[in-house]
């Protein structure tokens, strides 16, 4: 049978239902609540199928064949996510809670978002004025959250960066707090700033060594807890791709700009050395009279501005726009035209000269190559040519 005729059977189907029922008193809506405290048992409670207590069989790992698994014996999770003051229910509630959650099969639930406010809507000391410290009933009910979850095997997913707003008093510079945008712009300076990573280490410290006082186990060391999400929704590079760089405050661009500098030093350094000890290798010790040639790049030459040092004022990472160079045969409708007599040839064009910055002895002599042409055509796709100019080191 078809698949037009089974459709059209269906649609048939439907339209008859429909006008049998057209003449019939429609029958009142009523009230359909699931209650969020029933835990009774019954066909649709299979809590049973959970493992109790959670972590019964050892922390979570990674198998050889790359999936979760728990003593030996492979874990699948069916989760939820909590956030602000549903992480620190009341203790009457928390047992109800996780009952629930284990009826409907549910066997790890996600801390989420308890960095960003104070008790009892999150884990920050309620009269504090950093960001430094918990609260001490905010942990307690954490502790017997868990302690209920885990009873009713469920495992716990810690996050430790959510939405936490740093400000003055954690003894960061006043410009914290001018960082306009999300929060996420606050938090990938600690990517790069120390005192702002030694904060979320910090963090981290004050709640994964937190000894649970109903399980008897720190946060770090209970198998009840299966991942802990170093930071929620961020990277350094997804940042800069989306301008969220750029704009940061001179007290922090400046070190990601030194940074960044060190790197490219040390990046070209060591290539340096490479071509330097390979060029002199070939030509010293095993009498390699030809022209040496490094590398290529499939049709276009790394050039020392692909990746200039960074400089106040400029771009946070210093990188040019590059024009990428490819056969006008293979984009017609892009035949610019060519810039004749601007290159010599010399081994250094086949060494790729923008990544040792290599001076060699024919580059010395420099003779013409009349013939030689170069093409450029800019991308049309601007995301692209903002991260090409980035990578080209790398490559």
């Amino acid at each position: 049978m078809s698949r037009r005729l089974i459709a059209s059977l269906i649609v048939l189907s439907a339209l008859g239902c429909c006008w049998a029922g057209a003449g019939e008193p429609q029958t009142p809506l009523f009230p359909f609540v699931l209650p969020w405290d029933d835990a009774t048992p019954g066909v649709a409670n299979i809590s049973s199928w959970l493992h109790k207590p959670a972590g019964r069989f050892g922390h979570v790992t990674v198998s050889a064949d790359g999936r979760l698994s728990a003593g030996g014996q492979r874990i699948r999770f069916f989760g939820v996510d909590l956030s602000f003051s549903a992480n620190l229910p009341r203790k009457e509630d928390a047992v109800k809670v996780a009952a629930r959650m284990a009826k409907f099969g549910i066997n790890i639930v996600r801390f989420h978002i308890m960095d960003s406010r104070r008790f009892p809507d999150g884990l920050l000391a309620r009269d504090g004025v950093s960001t430094r410290d918990l609260d001490p009933e905010a942990l307690d009910r954490l502790d017997y959250f868990t302690s209920e979850l885990n009873r009713n095997g469920i495992c716990v997913y810690l996050c430790l960066l959510n939405y936490r707003r740093f400000n003055a008093a954690d003894g960061l510079p006043a410009e914290i707090e001018r960082l306009g945008g999300t929060v996420q712009r606050q938090h990938v300076v600690g990517f790069f700033y120390e005192p702002l990573m030694d904060l979320q280490k910090e963090y981290a410290r004050k709640l994964l060594t937190h000894r649970n006082a109903y399980t008897g186990m720190t946060y770090a060391g209970s198998p009840g807890v299966a991942f802990v999400e170093i930071n929620n929704e961020n990277g350094l590079i997804h940042a800069w791709l989306g301008q969220e760089v750029d704009p940061l405050p001179e007290v922090f661009l400046s070190v990601l700009r030194r940074q960044w500098n060190d790197w490219l030093r040390f990046l070209w350094d060591t290539e340096d050395r490479y071509w330097q000890t390979m060029y002199r290798y070939l030509k010293d010790e095993l009498g390699v009279k030809a022209l040496v040639i490094g590398t290529v790049f499939g049709g276009r030459r790394a050039r020392p501005h692909h990746l200039a040092p960074a400089r106040e004022g400029g771009s946070s990472l210093g990188a040019r726009r590059t024009r990428p160079m490819q056969d006008p045969a293979v984009h017609p409708s892009r035949r610019p035209e060519p810039r004749r007599g601007r290159h010599r040839a010399s081994e250094s064009d086949a060494l790729v000269r923008g990544h040792g910055g290599i001076e060699l002895e024919s580059q010395r002599r420099r003779p013409s190559l009349d013939s030689r042409t170069e093409w450029a055509h800019t991308s049309p796709r601007p995301l692209r040519n903002r991260f090409a100019s980035m990578r080209q080191p790398v490559y």
